[in-house]
């Protein structure tokens, strides 16, 4: 008797499961469709990232007045997804704010913060970022539009656009110092 009620229990789990994934996927299958089909055009090429309109988006300046990712046309931009939770977000801030430094004034950063309200809030965020003592300006993601744009599912991601709102570059996980300034000083050149 015991084992016939393991046995339902087992295959009542592997269901919702199985059905968890389905759905998850359905929800999630638009999310980020122009940027992933572009991540796979990237590995045909041998690794070189096509160039693609980067998507808009609108997030929250500091201040709480709206951004449009598009109203940074005319400079590069570093877009960069991160958390402060995340420990491999904390370990590349220290070498994006030393670029960020070393390029202010020639090209912008928007440094994403997945605001979610609850692990994240704009208040971690913002503690972290005045503890550490960084000054490059962070942007807060409150309705995830941003992340189902680009359709991140790790951090940290990041993507750097020319000047004309063209992604030519992305990188996930840990981007060094020496990676992010050959990369805008290819840009900056072009």
């Amino acid at each position: 008797m015991m084992n016939k009620k393991i046995l339902a229990l087992a295959i009542v789990l592997v269901v919702v499961l199985v059905g968890a994934g389905v759905a998850y996927r359905s929800l999630t299958a638009d999310t980020g469709t122009q940027i992933k089909q572009s991540q796979e055009a990237a590995n045909s090429q041998g690794g070189k990232t096509a160039k693609r309109q980067a998507p808009d988006f609108s997030v929250l300046d500091v201040e709480g007045k709206q951004v449009l990712l598009s109203s940074l046309r005319g400079k590069p931009v570093v877009l960069n997804f991160w958390a402060s939770w995340c420990g491999p977000c904390r370990e590349e801030m220290p070498d994006f704010q030393q670029v960020y430094t070393l390029y202010q004034g020639r090209v912008h950063f928007m440094m994403v913060n997945l605001t979610d309200g609850s692990r994240e809030t704009q208040g971690k965020a913002a503690e972290f970022v005045r503890r550490n003592g960084f000054s490059f300006p962070v942007y807060y993601d409150t309705k995830q539009e941003a992340v189902k744009g680009y359709g991140i599912t790790a951090i940290p991601t990041t993507f750097i656009l020319d000047a004309d709102g063209m992604v030519v570059n992305q990188s996930q996980g840990v981007m060094r110092k020496e990676a992010l300034q050959k990369t805008l000083e290819q840009v900056l050149a072009k």
